[in-house]
């Protein structure tokens, strides 16, 4: 989820061009470790993810308008309490729990987690 957020920035931006897959961005090779580290945890907790789960993702943020956000992304900046521990954190401790490294998910976790306390009350 995290990285929906990030796809729309890009898009915005203008990167998300077919141009932009030839030689990737930051953003964009973020993005592609963030789907890959939740496919993993997927696969190591018994669900059967096939290889065409992540092209259907690269389809789904293409087919988005320039302007849109995720509704996490939107409840983060507005203050409001979002899916934060359901997405990202989930992936995190889903990876823990089986041996699988999640360092981007876990990035972003820990950089939202103040938004998400504040916007609860807890911090």
């Amino acid at each position: 989820a995290g990285h929906v957020g990030t796809a729309c920035r890009i898009r915005q931006r203008g990167v998300l061009s077919n141009a932009a897959w030839a030689r990737p961005s930051r953003g964009i090779r973020a993005i592609r470790r963030s789907i890959g580290e939740g496919l993993a945890v997927a696969r190591a907790t018994g669900h059967d993810v096939g290889p065409e789960y992540k092209d259907e993702m690269w389809a789904f943020y293409h087919a988005m308008p320039a302007a849109a956000t995720a509704s996490m992304q939107r409840d983060l900046m507005e203050g409001r309490p979002s899916e934060l521990e359901a997405w990202n954190g989930a992936i995190c401790r889903f990876g823990a729990g089986t041996g699988v490294e999640t360092p981007v998910h876990s990035f972003t976790y820990h950089t939202l987690l103040p938004m998400e306390r504040r916007a609860r009350g807890t911090g």
